[in-house]
């Protein structure tokens, strides 16, 4: 008599509030327990797993099963400082698309059409095309890691690779705007209306093209300060190429140095930027960001009833329900129109360095400025940056 199947339990993770079964030895969580979307994900996975039970041998999987299985990946794989990084964010939506249209359809039976038709489905979303391109190519990512699970047979990834993407003007998806410089009179009108530790970070990026993620993170214990170019190695969990091995070594010349003096913590291990008085927490980038586009929407005069909507919303007692949804969505479109017109973001102050450096000394200062590279470059080469770098901020910063 055969052994009866026993199924794996739906269970919780009482350290994170997550549902969880365990398959295989292998351990999936599946998102916040006793919600309608984790029973779904355990359905799937489950599903799959007594069918390859029972056959004794490897059963396909549905794009839908895929999706699930890779999204376990990515959120385990996609992880900087402790956080997972905004990939996964990316991942989650490209896949919500592909999930939407052929939760069931067999991996197998995917191919470059059904491709086609999620890229279709992603345009009716009205994202731009660099987006679009984006969601595909993070959809052709999930079938290569299932073929290296074996999850999805070879020749169904070489056939989606033949799909190309979208290419300008030659397609109805928007273009997005090139991310331009910020002017310098256009800071300066900002920064009185920030908080001190964020216009002191302002004026950081300004001096030193540091990217916002870099900034947010510096702490004493970074800084060589022996050299008349101090010298900023940045910590792995900011350094945005340190999974392709590259170290990124920031150069700080005068005037960084003089707002750095400025705000220095006494303990080498605290942030010089923190959030909390305890100096122990840093910065977030959108909160970064968001303290920007507050002193900007104070600065450049945004209406106050677009600055706080609902609070807008709450004064209209008169006013029924359904007019005021039609009022909210007229007014949050109006909102975002302004702060496109009038805020700018921190990335923008790396351009205004790289602008600065380029008139200065060229385009290869620039580079090796900011820390850019189109491959990773042996340890003379990087010798070589480095002391063009502090050279540049010597003059610039």
């Amino acid at each position: 008599m055969p052994r009866k199947l026993r199924v794996p339990t739906y269970s919780l993770h009482r350290a994170t509030g997550q549902a969880r079964v365990r398959l295989d030895g292998r351990t999936f969580y599946l998102g916040q327990y006793q919600s309608s979307e984790s029973h779904r994900r355990y359905r799937e996975l489950v599903d799959a797993w007594i069918a390859r039970q029972r056959s004794g041998a490897k059963v396909e999987i549905s794009v839908g099963q895929l999706a699930i299985l890779y999204l376990q990946h990515a959120e385990a794989y996609y992880v900087k400082g402790g956080r997972q990084t905004s990939q996964v964010h990316s991942i989650r939506s490209a896949l919500r698309v592909v999930v939407k249209l052929f939760r069931n359809e067999l991996v197998s039976n995917f191919g470059p059409l059904k491709l086609q038709k999620v890229r279709d489905e992603v345009l009716k979303l009205g994202v731009a095309r660099v987006t679009v391109n984006r969601y595909i190519a993070l959809l052709v990512s999930a079938f290569r890691w299932g073929v290296s699970q074996e999850y999805v047979p070879a020749p169904v990834l070489t056939a989606l690779e033949s799909v190309q993407g979208l290419r300008a003007g030659r397609c109805t998806a928007r273009e997005t705007k090139p991310v331009s410089v910020v002017p310098v009179d256009v800071v300066l009108k900002t920064l009185p209306h920030m908080p001190r530790n964020v216009g002191q970070m302002v004026e950081l990026q300004m001096a030193t093209g540091m990217r916002p993620c870099e900034v947010v993170a510096i702490r004493p214990c970074d800084l060589n300060t022996s050299g008349v170019v101090w010298e900023y190695r940045v910590d792995p969990g900011s350094n945005k190429m340190h999974h392709h091995g590259r170290t990124r070594i920031v150069c700080i010349g005068p005037r960084g140095q003089e707002l750095l003096k400025r705000a220095l913590p006494s303990r080498t291990t605290a942030f010089v930027f923190p959030s909390q008085p305890d100096g122990m927490t840093s910065y977030g980038t959108a909160a970064y960001r968001r303290a920007i586009t507050r002193a900007c929407e104070i600065a450049f005069g945004m209406p106050v009833e677009l600055r706080d909507i609902n609070k807008t919303l709450r004064g209209m007692k008169d006013v029924p329900p359904e007019e005021k949804e039609k009022l909210k969505k007229k007014m949050r479109r109006e909102a975002k129109e302004w702060r496109a017109e009038n805020c700018w973001a921190p990335n923008r102050l790396r351009h205004t360095f790289g602008t600065l450096a380029r008139r200065e000394a060229g385009i290869e200062a620039a580079r090796v400025t900011l820390g850019h590279s189109s491959a990773v470059t042996s340890e003379i080469y990087a010798e070589r940056d480095l002391e063009a770098a502090k050279e540049i901020v010597k003059r610039i910063g």
